[in-house]
């Protein structure tokens, strides 16, 4: 059961991710194209790779989104920042649940 509950909440991430990520490429494409053309004009699905999230993440990491002063891309990048670290900390709670499942 606790595994269903797992996938309904990665699966769920994962949508939210994809769409979250969509509305910034969007938004970049149309408000502010030069930062678009910098993050190498990244989309969802054609050019997706390791590379263009880790372009993306470190975005709104450093902030960067921040110094456009543009506030639905604010409030978008602070979304974006609070998915990311739940996403890290589901990870690690499931990295732990799995190894304490695993010496007991």
């Amino acid at each position: 059961m606790s595994y269903w509950i797992f996938l309904i909440v990665v699966l769920a991430n994962f949508a939210a991710w994809c769409v979250l990520d969509k509305f910034l490429y969007d938004h970049l494409e149309r408000f502010h194209p030069n930062t678009f053309e910098e993050m190498g004009r990244p989309s969802l699905f054609p050019k997706n790779n390791l590379a263009v999230q880790y372009t993306t993440i470190r975005f709104f990491i450093t902030r960067k989104h921040k110094a456009l002063n543009d506030s639905y891309l604010s409030k978008l990048g602070d979304a974006m920042l609070a998915l990311f670290i739940l996403d890290v900390a589901i990870l690690l709670a499931s990295g732990l649940v799995l190894y304490r499942a695993r010496g007991a």
